[in-house]
């Protein structure tokens, strides 16, 4: 079994953090996933409505690619992802958790009113940036 690599403290942990934090991913690298011409089609550019379908279809996926993109090369594609990350992590929160396209349940407040609530959960759309 492989054994993690010793843990590192002091001045060498904080040396490791901050050359992680300078690392970023190149287009070519982001590239490998195969959403990623859909979701960035150019330099600069993050299309999303391309990230609401593939949140709609394979959300664990898209929210990866999403990760990925906050630490890109393109600086203005990262500011896009990072931006739109918050707003997508936000909303989240306020909902009170991920539905990932399912209805949610709410307490019985009248039939009406609950069909409401649960088409909100599962419905919301980003705006462009």
């Amino acid at each position: 079994m492989n054994q993690p690599p010793p843990a590192k403290e002091g001045d060498e942990a904080d040396a490791e953090v901050a050359k992680n934090q300078k690392r970023t991913t190149s287009r070519r690298d982001l590239a490998r996933n195969p959403k990623f011409e859909q979701v960035s089609p150019e330099v600069g550019e993050l299309n999303e409505d391309a990230i609401d379908q593939g949140l709609r279809d394979d959300p664990d996926e898209t929210l990866a690619l999403l990760a990925d993109l906050v630490g890109a090369t393109d600086q203005q594609l990262r500011e896009l992802a990072r931006r739109l990350a918050g707003k997508l992590f936000l909303d989240v929160a306020r909902r009170g958790g991920a539905t990932a396209g399912r209805r949610t349940q709410v307490p019985s407040c009248g039939q009406g009113a609950a069909r409401r609530s649960a088409a909100r959960l599962g419905t919301k759309r980003t705006g462009r940036t």
